[in-house]
């Protein structure tokens, strides 16, 4: 299995066609594989988002996945995705040669041009062992397509008027989490990250919707705390969201759904 030039430890191995590039990495984790592996395909058969919803896969978008197998702490995998958007916004402004305020994040990693989505990302954990945990992230950019139908606008990096391929785009990816993962894993690594994620955040400050299982809650977007749990201002009070789904006014304007 080939190596990533210039990220000794790092493999990558490529599919024409797969279910799922998640998946497969799992597979590969029960069969004892000691991660570091990027899983890329160019079509998915199978691809899914957040809550199991299916996600389109385009053929030449990048489809990414890559496997971690460490002893983490549960507490600590719960600021991963911060990491991953990091990664994510990094490769994407290296390739396309664009910046923040442009491209940005929404909470806690969707990656957005012009409040647009452009990058999801899945996280996915299995129990492996005693403390040991085999961890994916999976990501979704499009680079040449952007689906229709979906409850908030989309875009591509091809409608961002750049031209970059998933081939051009998986190194700066790999590069970028590699990078990142380093400063995570160091002691308060964390709090490097945080700072770095919220300086290229969507939305900080300004009024936002959190769309929960249950109910929907409007306030003013003021930070993200030590644990990566999103703080709303509301009701002269802040509430600490551990999960949801972030809109702004002008994305429920303009989604589908």
């Amino acid at each position: 299995m080939p190596a990533i030039a210039g990220l000794p430890g790092w493999r990558h191995e490529h599919f024409q066609t797969i279910g799922s590039t998640n998946i497969e990495c799992l597979s590969r984790a029960e069969a004892g594989d000691e991660g570091r592996l990027w899983i890329t395909a160019a079509e998915q058969v199978a691809g899914k988002g957040r809550r199991g919803n299916h996600w389109v896969s385009e053929t030449g978008n990048l489809y990414a996945s890559v496997l971690l197998i460490d002893r983490i702490w549960k507490q600590r995998v719960t600021t991963l995705p911060f990491v991953a958007a990091l990664a994510a916004h990094d490769a994407i402004g290296r390739a396309a040669e664009v910046g923040h305020p442009d491209l940005s994040i929404k909470w806690p990693n969707d990656i957005l041009w012009q409040r647009r989505k452009l990058a999801g990302i899945l996280l996915e954990r299995t129990p492996f062992g005693d403390q040991q945990a085999a961890i994916v992230v999976g990501f979704g950019i499009n680079c040449t397509h952007s689906p229709s139908g979906t409850p908030y606008p989309t875009t591509s990096i091809r409608e961002m008027g750049r031209d970059v391929s998933a081939d051009d785009l998986l190194p700066h990816l790999a590069k970028a989490f590699a990078e990142t993962l380093a400063v995570w894993e160091q002691p308060n690594g964390f709090e490097v990250v945080r700072s770095d994620w919220l300086n290229r955040a969507s939305g900080l400050g300004e009024k936002i919707s959190v769309r929960l299982p249950a109910e929907t809650l409007t306030g003013i977007f003021h930070t993200i705390d030590s644990e990566g749990q999103l703080q709303l201002f509301m009701d002269n009070k802040t509430r600490s969201i551990s999960a949801g789904e972030v809109f702004f006014p002008r994305m429920m304007e303009e989604g589908a759904g």
